[in-house]
């Protein structure tokens, strides 16, 4: 069995990412309606809102987490929630 690894998503991965988005959604019983360009704006554009971990094994991806910065201000805390995981 081949290991799976991490790496940081890159714009070249969007279009596998936005199958296994439409995946998750479908899943829990929605329809996706997130576009390759949306989701590059959104994590590789100007002001990135996410953040995209992908998982590999055998070069192949096989799996992503979405992760959004947030913070806890009272505490001067930053944090990054998980807002997508699939594998």
């Amino acid at each position: 069995m081949t290991d799976i690894t991490t790496r940081a998503a890159c714009a070249a991965d969007v279009r596998e990412i936005v199958k296994m988005i439409a995946l998750l959604s479908e899943h829990h019983g929605d329809t996706a309606r997130i576009s390759a360009e949306s989701l590059i704006f959104l994590c590789f554009g100007p002001t990135p809102w996410l953040s995209l971990i992908v998982a590999e094994q055998s070069d192949e991806i096989v799996g992503y987490a979405a992760l959004q910065s947030n913070i806890q201000l009272q505490f001067a805390h930053r944090l990054m929630d998980v807002q997508h995981l699939l594998v």
